[in-house]
């Protein structure tokens, strides 16, 4: 077997894992706005209040 043809089956796993892991990927991100539960008033966005001054 010649050192060319060792390397294919790895190219290919790499290939395979690469797609493997954009797939998992394409499905994460930021699906939208969040809505409150049905029958519940929207709190979004919410203002948080401040830190009190750190202490001597």
């Amino acid at each position: 077997m010649s050192p060319a043809s060792a390397t294919q089956p790895l190219a290919a796993n790499r290939r395979a894992l690469l797609l493997a892991a954009l797939a998992a990927l394409a499905g994460c991100g930021r699906k939208g706005d969040p809505e409150p539960p049905p029958g519940r008033p929207s709190t979004f966005p919410q203002s948080y209040p401040r830190s009190s001054p750190p202490r001597p």
